[in-house]
């Protein structure tokens, strides 16, 4: 790998590191959303100076620390088999992965990935015996997450929240142990409001967001459910569903589709009618799940073709499928044991809230499989896949086994042919050009200027080697 973006700010800003450099602020450890991006790596510039091996050295062993964390986190609360699961399908990557293989994200994404595992310990040991200084560590925990990686928890002040009001709150007695729900998440409110609303205006886009929906805008639940799917489904599967070169705007939308809903709609189908059929409680929500694919297949063709969007059939047929996806994840609550519904919900919830907190101010941006956002959806949908194997009944839990491990897997090949290609049409490209460029000028002094006649089937490559977002 070679620096690439964003990046290159961060080598700007080690070498004058009392300068602002774009977003990341004065100083060493920087200041606003971006605080501490390069605080980590400025040791080994003072070791070593521009030689970016090392640098990357530190991001996969942050990478590696991050992964053991998951492991032991769902080992805790889950337990041992579990915890491997969650291992293996955090390791395996490939979602979100440009959060770990750009500089610019990759250390302060793992802590950030480190500290939420140790939060949640944290205060799931507070959740069991109710012992205050579990409370206190996980105050403290948050105060070190709004500290050191804002940029990437701008959402997190809902998982506590979510875990006080659906775990804790609603309890007898309903009015004390509400009060107390409400005392125990002032603390964070604080921390929240403090150190991360007032660094990244993000936090408030939330508002306008859920206005815009009460609104009757629906149209911009768009960029949410098709990121959900990229989340879900196989890189492989999208592209057959939606691929980049179809037209936009499709007059003949339905007929294009139907072949790929069918499929979609069959395959779900099967998998529910082999795991519940045989049991009357379950025929229910078969029944339901169907009717509601029909209306939601009306519902998705109406509101997603609109002149505010500019999309294909495939991309609608995405979107179609995320709302298929979040629905099954719902009845999912009722599919399972009564003791089990809470924290089930708690889990998928911190999923969808990452994602929708990067929704709220960009509805329409459909987020790819390997965009950094994802990377805090990726770390709970592991969470949550080991859970469904930890809460499985006995007679399907090798098929849950073999679902997720083949999940993981196929996220594993797809990880390495996505960075065999940035190696190849990237960091490639871009060595041979410093190394032509060193070859061909041997000193640059300040106030030098140098112009570049670029080719047009080079632009990209040259914006490779320049260009900071």
């Amino acid at each position: 790998m070679l620096p690439w973006q964003d990046d290159n700010a961060i080598f700007f800003k080690l070498a004058h590191i009392q300068e602002p450099a774009g977003f990341l602020g004065k100083g060493v450890t920087g200041e606003g959303a971006y605080k501490y991006t390069a605080f980590f790596y400025y040791p080994i510039y003072l070791a070593v100076g521009y030689q970016p091996v090392y640098y990357f050295v530190l991001c996969f062993i942050m990478y590696g620390l991050s992964t053991f964390f998951v492991y032991k986190l769902a080992s805790k609360v889950f337990n041992e088999n579990s915890g491997m699961i969650a291992g293996f399908l955090y390791a395996c990557g490939f979602i979100g992965s440009d959060s770990y293989i750009r500089l610019y994200n990759s250390v302060i994404t793992s802590l950030s990935v480190i500290l939420i595992c140790v939060f949640l310990n944290y205060y799931w040991h507070y959740f069991k015996d109710r012992k205050i200084k579990w409370y206190v560590y996980s105050v403290f925990v948050f105060f070190l997450l709004a500290e050191f990686a804002r940029a990437r928890t701008h959402y997190f002040f809902a998982i506590p929240v979510l875990f006080e009001f659906i775990m804790l709150a609603f309890k007898k007695p309903l009015l004390k142990n509400l009060s107390f729900s409400i005392l125990r998440v002032t603390p964070f409110l604080l921390i929240f409001y403090r150190y991360v609303i007032a660094a990244d205006s993000r936090s408030k886009e939330a508002g306008n967001f859920i206005i815009s929906l009460l609104q009757r805008d629906f149209y911009k639940l768009f960029g949410f459910l098709s990121s959900f799917s990229n989340l879900i489904l196989p890189q492989w599967f999208l592209n057959i569903v939606s691929p980049a070169s179809e037209s936009q705007f499709p007059k003949n939308y339905f007929s294009n589709s139907i072949i790929f809903y069918l499929i979609t709609i069959a395959t779900i189908l099967l998998v529910l009618y082999k795991l519940f059929v045989k049991y009357k409680k379950y025929r229910l929500y078969f029944a339901i799940f169907l009717v509601f694919t029909i209306i939601w297949k009306y519902i998705s063709s109406v509101i997603f073709i609109t002149p505010s969007l500019v999309v294909s059939s495939g991309q609608i047929l995405v979107t179609f499928i995320g709302g298929e996806l979040l629905f099954l994840a719902f009845l999912g609550v009722f599919l399972i044991n009564r003791k089990h519904r809470a924290l089930y919900f708690v889990i998928f919830s911190a999923v969808l809230i990452n994602l929708l907190s990067y929704s709220a101010y960009n509805p329409t941006q459909i987020y790819e499989k390997i965009n950094r956002y994802l990377s805090h959806s990726f770390l709970y949908i592991t969470i949550f896949g080991s859970y469904l194997f930890y809460i499985s009944q006995n007679k399907y839990r090798k098929l849950i086994l073999i679902i997720l491990v083949g999940w993981g897997l196929n996220n594993l090949i797809e990880g390495f042919f996505y960075q065999r290609n940035v190696i190849t049409n990237r960091t490639n490209p871009v060595k041979i050009f410093y190394q032509d460029f060193q070859k061909l000028v041997k000193k640059i002094d300040k106030g030098d200027v140098i112009y570049f006649d670029v080719a047009d089937d080079a632009r990209g490559n040259f914006a490779d080697a320049f260009s900071v977002a």
